[in-house]
């Protein structure tokens, strides 16, 4: 909801998202800053894997 009135009011928006479920939605409304912790996790679970060597490159 405060993505479609600050997208409608020209108001940069910056949403914290719990999950993927309304990452479409979001990105059609233009929001200006898209933060998602799960991925930011993930993405930092996986290089720490591939820098102990129990994942490769």
């Amino acid at each position: 909801m405060i993505a479609f009135w600050s997208q409608r009011n020209g108001v940069p928006a910056c949403i914290h998202g719990v999950d993927m479920n309304n990452l479409d939605r979001l990105l059609d409304l233009k929001v200006a800053y898209l933060i998602l912790p799960k991925v930011d996790g993930i993405k930092s679970q996986v290089n720490k894997l591939k820098e102990i060597g129990l994942l490769k490159s």
